[in-house]
């Protein structure tokens, strides 16, 4: 019968308490989402639920396979109409090796933030504290006159 409804994919203990989102048809008709539901193929950390990847439903039907696996998760994406190819926004650290990202990430976590942060305005050490002298030029006997410097010549 055409046109009648059919599921594309059972469900999944761990499909449950997940989070589906940013839905994208690619060229082939399969549906490609964001999720943050537990890898099949890989082992999964702890923070494994806390960051979003590309995953993609087999137009025939059937269990979705994730895509991706970047280490700081995937913010958005999107499919090209008629080609085998997506561009996705994954954020990264600078100056951080691809296979390092997740680690690093986590440290920085557990460390908290690096920068130093003011309750109020610092205090200028110019203003308060100084105790050196500064030595300025004397006074020659004769001073410069100031010149007109619009006068013509």
């Amino acid at each position: 019968m055409e046109g009648a409804d059919r599921r594309l994919a059972g469900h999944a203990a761990d499909a449950r308490d997940s989070k589906d989102t940013a839905p994208c048809f690619r060229h082939d008709g399969a549906l490609c989402f964001l999720s943050n539901r537990q890898p099949n193929e890989v082992k999964a950390d702890e923070d494994a639920d806390k960051r979003m990847q590309v995953w993609c439903l087999p137009a025939e039907g059937g269990e979705p396979a994730m895509l991706t696996d970047e280490p700081l998760g995937v913010e958005g994406f999107r499919c090209a109409r008629g080609a085998d190819r997506m561009v996705l926004f994954a954020p990264v650290l600078p100056d951080v090796p691809h296979e390092k990202q997740r680690e690093t990430a986590a440290e920085r976590k557990k460390k908290g933030p690096s920068a130093r942060r003011y309750g109020r305005q610092p205090v200028r050490h110019w203003t308060t504290g100084c105790t050196r002298t500064r030595t300025s030029p004397s006074p020659t006997s004769s001073p410069a006159t100031p010149a007109d410097a619009t006068a013509s010549t």
